[in-house]
């Protein structure tokens, strides 16, 4: 079979669709993915050393790396995908680290646009994982594991 269905909930298909798009973007153009809107740095700095392009696009490709891989599972049904089941503490940790940084740097230990693109990041990672954990089950599934692990 050619092509098989994709079995995600709407925010892990929202968040890898969006990571494919803007790390393929960055990967072949070096920039920012929103540079047509503002001319502002967004997500990227601007490549203007031949190194900071080598750094953009190696972010590129991690965030394509991540995006493909929510697509490589999604075969599986979700309440198999551990893919899908790991993301959720995975996601709350990366924001708390996020907002952990915010904290402790505070805005004048980074730029205005660095700081809000943290904030931003980690609210939209703890919104996306409370709604993927509510979608798993009921109640919701928190620690990650797919269920019936426990006999194995």
């Amino acid at each position: 079979m050619l092509f098989y269905p994709v079995n995600l909930p709407l925010p892990s298909l929202v968040t890898a669709t969006l990571e494919v798009t803007l790390g393929l973007t960055v990967l072949i153009t070096a920039r920012s993915p929103f540079s047509f809107l503002t001319s502002r740095p967004i997500l990227v700095s601007y490549p203007t050393t031949a190194r900071i392009a080598d750094a953009n696009r190696f972010l590129g490709m991690l965030a394509l790396g991540l995006g493909m891989s929510y697509f490589a599972g999604s075969y599986m049904p979700l309440e198999q995908n551990q893919v899908v089941h790991a993301s959720v503490p995975i996601r709350l940790g990366l924001a708390g680290i996020m907002f952990g940084v915010c904290a402790v740097k505070g805005r004048k230990g980074m730029s205005e646009e660095g700081f809000w693109e943290l904030i931003a990041l980690g609210v939209f990672d703890v919104v996306g994982s409370v709604v993927v954990a509510l979608s798993l089950g009921p109640g919701g599934v928190w620690d990650g594991k797919v269920r019936g692990w426990e006999s194995l």
